[in-house]
């Protein structure tokens, strides 16, 4: 049903005798079908007529279309070898090294949560606190919020730390999903309690619609951003400006978006348990894999 490269469709080829081959069929979800389409039945497993329909062809093709198949088959994965492969990933990265400045750093330093701390406990004056590890890195440094400090930036992820991850809801759009994750009012009291601080600044920046962000952040005051921070709105307490949704940059092309969607849609159409958002900014394709895996394991 879903497979990487699936080998087994090269060696089938290379097995078959050009006197009387046979046919390939391959589902659209295994990497072959991007190299062996042309030459091969190209079906999609979850559809039952479909591939029945294919299995039909196959018996009943002639010896000429036959040979004509294999043909190009056989050429493909003649021109396509291990080696011709390897030339080509050998290639890709001494191009991407020579691109690469030499004394760019490989990963990047460990975070030390020591060195946050003791940065909390000096006299500077600008501070700029991201947080991303929701329930791993907040409650630590939590304690270190009283230190006299003039001015604190506290920048939020909503999905997977305010509230759990959207990856394990593939079957539910984002508003759905909004509605389903209220945050808890000990939450909302803890940001309300940091906001209130006229040297604490706090933000929360979700990839969520606007429409979701406004269900989930109700009675939160914050900076919101919305859309991987496409969109803004200042609902602090001490806001005195505009509340309503701001774009935050200056200029937007979205031509790419109709080709993206024509492709997402094809994949979506013959994927069960995907959902397609179509957002003001990007677009984005959900899945779950374990769907599949449970699938692939009760036939």
């Amino acid at each position: 049903l879903r497979d990487g490269m699936n080998l087994v469709s090269f060696e089938y080829i290379s097995c078959q005798s050009m006197e009387d081959p046979g046919v390939l069929i391959v589902s659209e979800f295994a990497g072959a079908a991007q190299s062996l389409g042309c030459g091969s039945l190209v079906v999609n497993p979850w559809n039952v007529e479909q591939v029945a329909l294919s299995l039909q062809t196959a018996l009943t093709m002639d010896k000429k279309q036959r040979q004509t198949h294999q043909e190009i088959l056989y050429k493909i994965i003649s021109n396509n070898t291990v080696q011709h492969w390897a030339n080509e990933v050998i290639s890709g990265l001494s191009a991407a090294f020579e691109k690469c400045p030499q004394n760019a750093p490989i990963v990047p330093s460990p975070c030390s949560l020591a060195t946050i701390a003791k940065s909390f406990r000096s006299r500077a004056q600008n501070r700029l606190v991201i947080l991303g590890l929701g329930g791993t890195v907040w409650p630590r440094l939590l304690n270190h919020f009283e230190a006299a400090a003039q001015n604190r930036l506290v920048i939020l992820g909503l999905g997977g730390t305010v509230i759990p991850s959207i990856s394990k809801h593939s079957n539910v759009n984002l508003a759905e999903y909004a509605s389903m994750k209220k945050l808890s009012a000990r939450t909302v009291e803890c940001i309300n309690k940091l906001a209130l601080s006229e040297t604490c600044t706090v933000a929360i920046l979700s990839s969520l619609p606007r429409s979701a962000v406004e269900i989930l952040l109700d009675g939160v005051h914050c900076i919101q951003y919305a859309e991987n921070g496409y969109f803004m709105r200042d609902w602090s307490i001490n806001s005195k400006g505009n509340r309503k949704w701001q774009i935050t940059t200056n200029y937007t092309d979205n031509t790419w978006k109709a080709e993206v969607l024509k492709i997402i849609t094809y994949f979506k159409e013959r994927t069960p348990n995907t959902t397609l958002d179509n957002l003001t900014s990007f677009v984005c394709f959900r899945y779950n894999v374990m769907n599949y895996r449970e699938a692939a394991t009760s036939t």
